[in-house]
């Protein structure tokens, strides 16, 4: 039973919004060693190219904590520059239930509580979850900045490694 759910599970992949709207699909690489990690956000359109790309460093106190902090950049940034309809996606199905279910988990709630104002202020969003084969764009480029191997312009010239999973994942049509 569980191996017929991880294989059904690794054959999911990274699905492009409906017309007319955008995806900001999120991750962060955390070492709790450090307290820190990094975040990315990467925004695609329903073809699959890339509108907009963020990487960040973080402090944080846990990994939900480095995700939720992911969350809260990409509606900032669909906040500010006003992008219009979008589906922010993560692959923490805790956070993505807490978020949506108005609940609280104990060592994020302020961030919880940001994040609760900031979607507010976006009259046509939604929040999505998807299993991490289906974020693979975000986690990788999470995980290359990090620990630094991300160069400045990786949205628009992709390391090979970084363009060939857009590759893979716009083969949907």
């Amino acid at each position: 039973m569980i191996r017929e759910k991880e294989n059904r599970t690794n054959l999911v992949r990274w699905r492009p919004p409906p017309t007319g709207w955008l995806k900001a699909n999120v991750d962060a690489a955390f070492k709790k060693e450090k307290g820190s990690g990094a975040i990315s956000v990467v925004v695609r359109d329903n073809r699959g190219r890339i509108v907009l790309g963020f990487t960040g460093k973080i402090q944080a106190n846990s990994s939900i904590a480095a995700e939720a902090t992911a969350v809260r950049q990409a509606i900032i940034i669909v906040n500010n520059l006003q992008m219009g309809k979008t589906l922010i996606e993560s692959d923490n199905l805790k956070l993505i239930q807490a978020i949506k279910s108005k609940g609280s988990i104990e060592k994020i709630s302020a961030i919880i509580q940001d994040i609760d104002m900031l979607m507010e202020q976006l009259p046509e969003k939604g929040l999505t979850w998807t299993p991490k084969n289906g974020n693979l764009l975000a986690h990788e480029i999470a995980k290359a900045a990090e620990i630094g191997t991300l160069h400045y312009n990786w949205s628009t010239q992709p390391p090979a490694n970084i363009h060939s999973i857009i590759r893979s994942e716009i083969q949907f049509e």
